[in-house]
C-alpha cells in the first residue's frame, strides 16, 4: 500500500510541475485515489491469473509429436487415419487361386454353428429341457435343408465336439437329418480362446488356460473356416460346439476384435449361419437364432 502511495505522490508531483501550482492534492484525496487504484490493479491481476490457469488446465490435443503442423495436408492425413481399422484381408484363408485359373472357386460354403442344449452335472449331460431344445433345432435345420435345393447346397456333415453335451445335441439333431453323416472332432471342445476385454467379474480363467486353449481354438477355426475347395459345388456343414468356441469363430471370420467374444450372446441350441463366398467375403447372420424354440423354453 505504501509503495503504491509513494508512486502516486511522485506522479502527482510531476503533474503539478507540468500543470502548475493551482492544483492542490490533500492527503485524504491521495489516499482515496491510491485505494481505488490498488483495487483496480488487484482485480486486473486476478483476472489475468485466472485466465492463465484456465489456459494451463485446458486439454491440448496434439495430432503428432512435432511442435507444429507443417502443412494442411499433414493435418488432413492424420485426421483421415485416426481410428481407421486395418484393411480387410481378402486372402485370410490363404486360398487365393487367382493366379491358378484351373483352381478357381465359384461355389459358396455355408457353416451352421449350433450351440449345445442346456446341460447340468459334472459331466455336462443335457437336461430334459436341453434335449427338447436340440429337437427343435434339428427340426429347424431340416427346414433349412428343404430350402437348399435352390442353390444346390445340402448338408455334407454334422461335426460335434468331444464333450458330452455337444455329442448328445448332435445325435438328437441327427434324428431330423438321418442321411447326414455325423463326426466327432476333439478340437471343437470348449475353452478360453483369449482373455476377454472388457473382463467380467462372474467369469474368469487363469492366464495359462488361455495360453493352452487359444492355439487349439484358433486351429479349429482354420480347419473349418475357409473358402470352398476347387471342384466342389455349394455345400453346407453343421458344427455343434460351444458358446466360447462359436463366439470366437464368429468374430474371427469377420476379422473383428476377438477379445470381445464375451459380448456376444448365444442361447442354448441356437443357430448361427456363416456364408463364405468365393471372393473371400464372409457374411454372418442371423447370430444366435433361437426363434424356433418356444420363448418359455429358451435358456442361455
Amino acid at each position: 500500500m505504501e509503495t503504491v502511495t509513494d508512486c502516486l505522490l511522485d506522479t502527482i508531483g510531476k503533474m503539478q510541475s507540468t500543470l502548475g501550482s493551482n492544483i492542490r492534492w490533500s492527503v485524504p484525496t491521495i489516499m482515496r485515489f491510491a485505494s481505488a487504484s490498488l483495487a483496480i490493479v488487484t482485480i486486473v491481476t486476478c483476472i489475468y491469473m485466472m485466465t492463465s490457469v484456465q489456459q494451463d488446465l485446458t486439454p491440448k490435443r496434439s495430432l503428432d509429436n512435432s511442435e507444429s503442423i507443417k502443412s494442411i495436408k499433414t493435418l488432413i492425413d492424420q485426421l483421415s487415419s485416426r481410428d481407421t481399422p486395418e484393411p480387410y484381408d481378402t486372402n485370410w484363408d490363404k486360398r487365393d487361386w487367382k493366379n491358378f485359373p484351373e483352381k478357381r472357386v465359384t461355389a459358396i460354403r455355408k457353416l451352421y454353428l449350433v450351440r449345445h442344449g442346456q446341460y447340468e452335472g459334472p459331466n455336462g449331460q443335457l437336461t430334459e429341457l436341453g434335449r427338447e431344445q436340440a429337437e427343435y433345432t434339428g427340426k429347424r435345420l431340416a427346414q433349412y435343408l428343404g430350402r437348399m435345393g435352390v442353390d444346390g447346397a445340402g448338408f455334407r456333415s454334422i461335426t460335434h465336439s468331444s464333450m458330452i453335451r455337444a455329442e448328445e445335441t448332435a445325435r438328437i439333431i441327427s434324428a431330423s437329418l438321418p442321411n447326414v453323416p455325423v463326426y466327432m472332432d476333439d478340437i471343437l471342445k470348449e475353452g478360453g480362446p483369449v482373455k476377454p476385454d472388457p473382463t467380467v467379474s462372474f467369469w474368469s480363467l487363469p492366464d495359462r488356460q488361455f495360453w493352452e486353449d487359444g492355439p487349439r481354438m484358433e486351429a479349429a477355426y482354420r480347419r473349418y473356416f475357409h473358402r470352398q475347395d476347387p471342384g466342389i459345388n455349394n455345400t453346407a456343414e453343421i458344427i455343434v460346439a460351444h458358446g466360447n468356441m462359436n463366439r470366437y469363430c464368429i468374430l474371427r471370420s469377420l476379422q473383428l476384435r476377438t477379445n470381445a467374444w464375451f459380448n456376444l450372446y448365444l442361447p442354448h441350441a441356437s443357430i448361427t449361419q456363416v456364408v463364405i463366398n468365393p471372393d473371400s467375403r464372409v457374411s454372418v447372420g442371423p447370430i444366435g437364432d433361437a426363434g424356433h424354440i418356444p420363448l418359455e423354453k429358451q435358456t442361455g
